[in-house]
């Protein structure tokens, strides 16, 4: 077991005056149905304890890749939960196994944070390398896994120290959610941070193809609009996309704006499309955007804003958003998360009211339409909706029990039906990452 409290002295400290570093506290009950956590600094707290919020009904880093997984061989599930007191919180792994032909998950090991504030992870395509991002206001990193290929259980080797992107910003730049691109030879991350004039910026790291190590892309950070709190990288791996929130921390989590970035397949370095930031057409909260596995369509949840689901048609030449004709979807719905199956017939989201929504997608114009019975297990209210890598089950967070939750998906209509009794996590379940087995 790691516990990263043991392992804050042994990274690079800024110079000068020590800085206070945030506490946690959480939410008052009932401020969100989903267990929300907030911050008490006024600029590292506002960002990272947003980001935390949001993972809770989001599936970051999990993607829906097209491949599917060879019969047999069980998929590897994180689970990033909170754990500890109100008092006292901590952050944790949970690992399982996914059986391939039932979807039954299995424990296999926990990784404890302690204290130390983990807002996103990301595994690399091969299934050998697992990143944590450790926001921590004197000496920012990332935590390097190597995972074991039989069990999947991440073993910390080191720690990549980004103290050095922005060694004296007041205050420095902070890892948030992190992406990955789809060939694995790049790291990209919010690193904004909200109010004291602190330039906005998106780091960027690449990946040695060898080792998973890590060094900064030349340039990085990059230049954001307002504060790039969530990124998403196109399935191509050609373009860059965040969701931004007002800079000064004043709006909370209201959504801005959409950035969209080419990325240079050599280097790695972003650069603004034409006609970036997009405005969103209907007020929304930063939630998730997901990709259609085409690389065709773009759409993000509006969450507490209750505008359904918005959509885009992305150029595939430059990257650029257009509206889609009939966006907002399921308009005046809260919703959260979102997850395509691998085919991209099908669209899945958490609502707020309770239980998964479904939708089918118009592959032509990326019109959804809600499939027949959703939504799914609606006398629950779960969130951050992730797709397993073959497309044949969907997994699903249940805070207020602690548990996931799995469904089978229908190939032919999309529908959900339960797997079974949810399984039991030792901690308040945030987000699921599944990836396919080595």
């Amino acid at each position: 077991l790691i516990d990263f409290r043991e392992n804050q002295n042994n990274l690079p400290r800024r110079s000068g005056p020590p800085v206070p570093r945030a506490d946690i506290i959480t939410a008052t009950p009932g401020s969100r149905r989903d267990g929300s956590l907030f911050m008490a600094n006024k600029h590292l707290g506002a960002l990272v304890s947003a980001l935390v919020l949001l993972t809770i009904t989001c599936a970051c880093g999990s993607g829906s890749p097209n491949a599917t997984s060879p019969p047999g061989k069980p998929d590897f599930l994180y689970a990033l939960a909170l754990s500890g007191s109100p008092t006292s919180p901590a952050f944790q792994l949970s690992n399982f196994t996914v059986d391939s032909s039932t979807g039954t998950l299995s424990s296999t090991s926990t990784t404890m944070f302690g204290s130390q504030l983990v807002p996103g992870i990301a595994v690399d395509p091969g299934s050998k390398y697992l990143y944590a991002s450790y926001p921590n206001i004197q000496a920012n990193a990332i935590g390097f896994f190597t995972i074991d290929p039989s069990s999947g259980v991440p073993t910390q080797t080191s720690v990549y120290s980004l103290t050095v992107l922005c060694p004296f910003c007041p205050p420095p730049s902070s890892p948030g959610v992190l992406a990955m691109n789809p060939n694995g030879k790049y790291l990209y991350y919010a690193s904004s941070e909200l109010g004291g004039g602190v330039s906005q910026g998106i780091g960027a790291l690449a990946v040695d193809s060898a080792s998973g190590t890590l060094s900064v892309v030349a340039g990085s950070p990059f230049p954001a609009d307002q504060a790039a709190f969530r990124v998403y990288v196109h399935p191509s791996g050609r373009f860059l996309y965040t969701e931004n929130i007002e800079a000064s921390g004043t709006g909370g989590a209201a959504l801005q704006s959409l950035s969209a970035f080419s990325i240079d397949s050599s280097t790695g370095a972003l650069a603004p499309v034409l006609g970036s930031p997009f405005t969103p057409p209907v007020s929304a909260t930063v939630e998730t955007l997901a990709v259609h596995p085409s690389g065709n369509f773009l759409y993000a949840t509006s969450g507490m804003a209750a505008n359904g689901i918005l959509g885009w048609s992305i150029d595939g030449t430059t990257g650029g958003l257009a509206v889609l004709p009939g966006s907002p979807f399921q308009l005046g719905v809260a919703i959260y998360g979102g997850a395509f199956d691998p085919s991209g017939k099908f669209l899945y989201a958490s609502a707020s009211a309770g239980g998964i929504l479904g939708f089918s997608v118009d592959a032509n114009s990326g019109a959804l339409t809600p499939i027949a019975g959703s939504p799914f297990a609606s006398s629950s209210v779960l969130g951050g909706p992730t797709i397993e890598p073959s497309g044949r089950f969907l997994f699903a967070v249940d805070g207020k029990n602690s548990a996931i939750v799995g469904f089978s998906i229908d190939s032919a209509t999309g529908a959900l039906a339960p797997l079974g009794s949810p399984t039991a996590v030792s901690a308040h379940p945030m987000s699921l990452t599944v990836v396919k087995a080595p």
